[in-house]
Order: structure tokens, then C-alpha cells, then sequence
């Protein structure tokens, strides 16, 4: 093999991300219903699944406020069990294919005017609704809950996992999250059948738990808890990377033995 094929094949590279929904939850300002968190689906939704649905209990609505700069439009998850849940987009294999890490990233806030101990949520869970209001947190498969604090805690089946040491770089405000969920020795995916490990980061330091299953048909929820309290959430990403093959590896491999020779 030439080092100029080899060289061609390791340029090309592995598949870049694959982009299956984003969610920017604009509407029109003002918008006509802000209770109908479908509102304008079809402009604020991209990616190979797009557009998906969602479902609301109680109070859940299209926020329009500066919380988050500029116009401010968000998802609003509000007062003793405001949920919203993506039920249109199921989160399964061969979606998420067996070499694919599953990453989902979205800017969050909580608000509470009376007790920064409430919380809201973020839950990946079995795509069946789990009653009127759904998963909160603690049900499903992996829960996070968000303090009005900036204080944070994880959940495996119902069991709280939190990362030991874990704390937000900021005490209360809006924090950026990035979850990454992969097979449990951090390769391939968590929908292969070999466990999950789960990545989080909120854009200055990282967790890593290993949760008791693999994935395999689920869906994502937002939720609030207490009355009083206000979770806000903001572009909604849902990507698929995939992990470099092992011809890919040993091109690379080969490339670099074929440097030194020269």
C-alpha cells in the first residue's frame, strides 16, 4: 500500500456528527398560544429527525422573556409538576448505531423565589409516558435534577449516582450542559447492549458515572417540581458521533510507521 492511498484514506476520516434535532423553541413574538409548546414547529426545528412533537402536563409553555439574552425564547417547565416531553422522537438502535456515541445539550435555568433547593429536571426514559404528568426525575433510566442553587444530582433507575466531587462552576444561573452517553467503558454506544456510561459537562468541568443498563428505547422529558418553581431550557441539540473504525486506526497506524521509514 502506497503512503499516498493510505494517506487519502486517513484524510477522509471518520463520519462527521450526524445532527438528528435541534429545538430552539421560538415561536413568533408574540406568539398566539404560548401553552401550545408546538408552536411553529417547522422554523425552529432541524436535523435528520425533524419536525418531532412534544407533550405537556400541567404547566408547560413557550417562555419570552430576556432570560436568556436577546429575545429570550425558551421552554418553560413551571409549578408542581410542569412537564414537557419529546414524544415524537424515540431514541433507540439502529438510530443511534452501535459505534455511535449519543451526546444532547441544551442551556438550562431554574428559578425559585421561594427555597433554592427545588429543582427541575432532564430524564431519558422508556418511551412509554409514565402517567398524566410523566417522568419528573428518579423513574427511567437516567434522571438529572438542577438546583435553583446551581447544586445537581444524577439518577440510575430511580437510585441517586451523583458523581463524587461534583458542583457547578456557578452557584445559580444559566449553565450550559453537555451529556454524552456511550458504551460503559466510554466507547460505542449505550443502545449496543454493553451498558451505559454517561458524560456531563457544564462547559468548565466534566462527570463520568456508569449507569446499571444499556439504553434501549427511550425518550427525553423536562420537568419541575414545587410550586413556585420555574425550569427553562433552551437550544435542544440531539447528535449522534461516531467512534473511529478500526481500519481507520490502523491507517493512521501505518501512516506514521511509513513516516519514520521515510
Amino acid at each position: 500500500t502506497s503512503l499516498a492511498a493510505i494517506a487519502a484514506f486517513t484524510i477522509a476520516g471518520p463520519a462527521s456528527a450526524a445532527v438528528l434535532l435541534t429545538d430552539n423553541f421560538n415561536g413568533i413574538d408574540p406568539t398566539p398560544d404560548r401553552l401550545n409548546i408546538n408552536y411553529n414547529l417547522a422554523a425552529r426545528q432541524t436535523g435528520t429527525q425533524a419536525t418531532q412533537s412534544w407533550t405537556r402536563a400541567n404547566n408547560a409553555q413557550l417562555g419570552d422573556t430576556a432570560t436568556f439574552g436577546g429575545t429570550g425564547e425558551y421552554l418553560q417547565v413551571a409549578n408542581s409538576e410542569g412537564s414537557a416531553q419529546l414524544t415524537g422522537l424515540t431514541l433507540s438502535s439502529p438510530l443511534v448505531a452501535a459505534n455511535e456515541k449519543l451526546v444532547i445539550s441544551f442551556t438550562a435555568d431554574v428559578v425559585n423565589e421561594s427555597s433554592p433547593e427545588d429543582w427541575m429536571s432532564f430524564n431519558i426514559s422508556p418511551s412509554a409516558p409514565e402517567g398524566p404528568a410523566f417522568p419528573i426525575v428518579g423513574s427511567g433510566d437516567f434522571g438529572f435534577l438542577l438546583r435553583a442553587n446551581g447544586g445537581m444530582a444524577v439518577f440510575n433507575n430511580g437510585v441517586e449516582v451523583t458523581p463524587t466531587g461534583s458542583a457547578f462552576s456557578t452557584s445559580s444561573g444559566v449553565v450550559n450542559l453537555v451529556f454524552t452517553f456511550s458504551g460503559a467503558d466510554g466507547t460505542g454506544s449505550a443502545f449496543a447492549g454493553n451498558g451505559t456510561q454517561v458524560s456531563i459537562n457544564d462547559g468548565t468541568s466534566t462527570w463520568t458515572t456508569v449507569l446499571d443498563t444499556g439504553l434501549t428505547s427511550e425518550t427525553i422529558s423536562f420537568g419541575s417540581w414545587i410550586q413556585g418553581t420555574r425550569g427553562m431550557v433552551d437550544n435542544l441539540s440531539i447528535t449522534t458521533i461516531p467512534e473511529p473504525s478500526a481500519a481507520l486506526l490502523g491507517g493512521l497506524g501505518m501512516l506514521c510507521l511509513l513516516r519514520r521509514r521515510r
